[in-house]
């Protein structure tokens, strides 16, 4: 990813600015893309607007097929990366089971804590 980020230029970035103006905004989800983006840099986490540390610095709604890689500290102050993710309730689902079988785990034993799948949509 680093060495893909490195190589875009100005031109690149030129070329998607004039492409969105002549047909418009994409719609990722139109076309079945999931998108991430990195938030770890942006240091959310250490803004102080008077209430104390934060305790959670990314994106205030999640939307299907996006995802935002934010900084976290779990209760033993161990720092990390936790990923949010959004999908369809259906689809969420059948997510949590593939990753436990990817970790050999079951149930929702993904979560550091025990929760429910949610989703709104």
């Amino acid at each position: 990813m680093m060495k893909v980020k490195s190589n875009v230029t100005k031109g690149h970035i030129r070329s998607i600015s004039d492409l969105m103006a002549f047909k418009g905004r994409l719609y990722f989800t139109d076309i079945n893309a999931y998108t991430v983006s990195d938030l770890t840099s942006a240091r959310f986490d250490e803004v102080d607007i008077g209430w104390g540390k934060a305790a959670y610095g990314g994106a205030a709604k999640g939307r299907p097929g996006m995802s935002y890689l934010v900084p976290y500290t779990n209760n033993k102050g161990e720092p990390g990366i936790a990923i949010p993710v959004c999908l369809p309730s259906g689809v969420m689902e059948r997510f949590v089971k593939e990753l436990n079988n990817m970790l050999g785990k079951s149930g929702h034993e993904v979560l550091e804590h025990e929760l429910p799948v949610l989703s709104k949509l």
